[in-house]
């Protein structure tokens, strides 16, 4: 198995503030698995012209490879189950690592309050945004960093933006107190 630094995620504000990963924030960052392969696969797609993507983007998959101090900074590589040669590239790593970027650059394009974010991702793909960052609170942020180092802030508003390009419908965790 190979790895490569693919992007990370720092969570700010609220809960996050000893630098602890909390559990339950995992069900919020498990949606950019597939989201990345999603984008990436599409990526390949619209640059070979294929109504098919290889086989090669299947066994490929994210993973928390360290937690640094500051907020909460979770590390993520893309890493394969084939097998390959110590220090060769994942294959077609630069559509993930693309995808990745893209993925940041719609996320920026809803925190300045774009009214369009067409093209930048496929639609099917920005429903993922209903389940990424959904229990975030109104003093919390998720700030995701792709390869080429560009950042973009998940918040509150930013997730609703994002939603109502894909699905129309916001699910948010909420808390009752009785």
């Amino acid at each position: 198995m190979t790895k490569s630094r693919i992007m990370s995620v720092k969570l700010s504000g609220g809960r996050f503030k000893e630098a602890e990963l909390p559990f339950f924030i995992l069900g919020d960052l498990a949606p950019l698995q597939d989201m990345v392969v999603d984008v990436a696969k599409w990526l390949f797609r619209e640059e070979s012209g294929r109504r098919r993507s290889p086989s090669s983007f299947d066994p490929t998959y994210l993973k928390i490879v360290g937690l640094q101090p500051g907020s909460t900074i979770a590390e993520i590589d893309i890493d394969t189950t084939r097998v390959i040669l110590d220090g060769a590239p994942v294959p077609n790593q630069e559509h993930f690592e693309a995808a990745a970027n893209s993925i940041v650059n719609v996320i920026g394009l809803a925190e300045q309050g774009a009214k369009h974010l067409n093209g930048c991702i496929p639609p099917r793909c920005m429903a993922y945004f209903n389940r990424m960052g959904r229990s975030l609170m109104s003093n919390e942020v998720m700030e995701i960093t792709a390869a080429d180092k560009r950042t973009a802030r998940l918040t509150q508003q930013s997730r609703e933006v994002l939603v109502r390009h894909s699905v129309g419908e916001i699910m948010r965790d909420i808390t009752v107190r009785g």
